[in-house]
């Protein structure tokens, strides 16, 4: 390369950095009003999956520390990275620019029209694998507990599923979903009990709001006792009125709702402050817990005004006396 291109290459030390996917995968979005115009210094979070990293267990000083690089990038050893020269060694732990994450969707439509797209002959079938061998590893699936009360003839299951990853699950841009399927059959193969079933005709989950355009599905904090209840983790936009949106460029960031933490009004609000903490955390670039802290004496006096509307309830009542 000296000799063909007049300088020499050196190791790129940043290319191993996680610091390196951000500038991807922390992305802000304009927010447009409901007359489609930009409004001025109102952002939204498209993706944050770098800052979420650094706030987690895998962040770079912590204990579980892993980068971007060692989930995403396959890695291989007996890699030859050139031609020339002959001698060059080959290297182990090699890095392969496969870039797993959680997308099939393109990579099975790039398959499928090769020739329309003028594709290469790439190997799209095991690209597509390995991205479901990436997701089924993603995440941890037990039954906690399974108990059977026969003078009710109920059985109670404990599900849990736990997030392996070092960014929040599912992530990146807000269209993406896990549900929990769970199906209860007797010894004859008869379901007894079915949450969450899935029609592959049409990609709709039964029993899912959001599918049959009716809002979207809360977040069960209870039992589910119906087929018509199902454990959904997804982003919901809410747009700059306060209202459910699924067009990017009308989602606000004061108004993004967590489907994995809403459920009362009171977890909503918790919800709404969650994000905002974190988002405080990216736009200045301060820790989490810093920002966190900061909020103490504030959110202090918000427990303080529950504590007085729930446990005096003359304080908003008393007015109806008098009428």
């Amino acid at each position: 390369m000296r000799t063909n291109a007049g300088f020499t290459p050196q190791q790129g030390a940043h290319i191993s950095d996680s610091a390196l996917c951000a500038t991807c995968h922390n992305l802000m979005t304009p927010v447009l009003d409901n007359t489609g115009q930009v409004i001025p210094d109102r952002e939204f979070p498209e993706q944050a999956v770098y800052t979420e990293w650094q706030n987690s267990a895998f962040a770079d000083g912590r204990a579980e520390a892993t980068s971007c690089q060692q989930c995403h990038m396959a890695r291989t050893d007996g890699v030859k990275i050139a031609n020339r020269p002959r001698n060059l060694p080959k290297r182990n732990d090699f890095g392969r620019h496969g870039f797993y994450g959680g997308n099939t969707l393109m990579l099975d439509i790039l398959s499928a029209n090769r020739a329309a797209l003028d594709v290469g002959a790439g190997d799209f079938a095991a690209s597509i694998e390995a991205t479901r061998a990436n997701l089924r590893s993603a995440a941890d699936l037990g039954i906690e507990e399974a108990t059977l009360d026969a003078t009710k003839n109920e059985l109670l299951i404990r599900v849990r599923v736990t997030n392996n990853t070092g960014h929040k699950l599912p992530t990146s841009y807000p269209s993406r979903r896990i549900y929990v399927h769970l199906k209860v059959s007797d010894p004859a193969g008869t379901t007894l009990f079915e949450s969450g079933r899935l029609r592959p005709a049409t990609g709709q989950v039964i029993g899912v709001n959001a599918d049959i355009g009716a809002g979207f599905e809360p977040h069960q904090r209870g039992e589910i006792t119906r087929a018509a209840q199902v454990q959904v983790y997804e982003a919901i936009m809410g747009d700059s009125d306060g209202n459910l949106t699924y067009t990017l460029l009308r989602a606000s960031d004061s108004n993004i709702r967590l489907d994995d933490v809403v459920g009362a009004d009171q977890t909503k609000r918790e919800a709404i402050d969650s994000m905002n903490l974190f988002l405080a955390s990216y736009r200045f670039n301060r820790p989490v817990m810093e920002v966190a802290s900061a909020s103490l004496p504030l959110l202090g006096l918000r427990a303080i005004g529950v504590l007085l509307v729930t446990y005096v309830p003359w304080l908003t009542l008393g007015l109806l006396a008098l009428f």
